[in-house]
This record gives C-alpha cells, structure tokens and sequence, in this order.
C-alpha cells in the first residue's frame, strides 16, 4: 500500500520534481528531498495509526506503523531508523 502512495504522492507533485530536474534521481528520492512531510500527512491519511516522526537533526519526517518505520524510500518499512536509505545511502543528508 506504501508503494502505491508513493506512485500516487509522485504523479500529484510531478511539478516538484520538474523543479528539481537537475539533481532528481528518482520520485522518492525527491519526496525525501523536501516533501517528506507532506507525504507523511499522506500516509497518516491512509493508516490513522500512524506516528509520524521527525528528525531535527536532519530536518526529515518519516512514519511509524506497528513498529516499523517507513518513508518514500521505504516503501516496505524497516525495523530501525538506521536501516532506512535517507540515512545510510546519503549519509542522513538531503540532496542540496
């Protein structure tokens, strides 16, 4: 259900992205590069148990759902936030 989200979230903002052309890599990528809280609402909208999180830290929310955690790169969920790709594969930074 979180992928379909992500699709839907990707096709709603596709302006976001055309903005980004230059540095987008992909739709979730892009979600996670300044939409991340917006598609948090999103997923909140469609699982009411959701806990959404956010990292000051790294100025990025991400959402809780029975114990795991998930965002536009993690679709499937993982069990701990150092699992998740916006930290490992970027180093916990937001593309510039």
């Amino acid at each position: 259900m979180i992928k379909q989200i992500v699709k839907d979230f990707s096709i709603k903002y596709a302006w976001h992205y055309e903005c980004q052309k230059d540095v987008s890599n992909s739709p979730e990528e892009d979600i996670n590069s300044g939409l991340c809280d917006l598609f948090a609402d999103e997923v909140k909208k469609h699982f009411p148990t959701t806990i959404i999180h956010y990292d000051e830290d790294l100025d990025h929310y991400y959402c809780e759902i029975e114990g795991k955690l998930y965002d536009a790169e993690n679709p499937n969920g993982v069990s701990r936030k150092e699992e998740m790709i916006f930290l490992g594969a970027r180093g916990g930074k937001c593309r510039e």
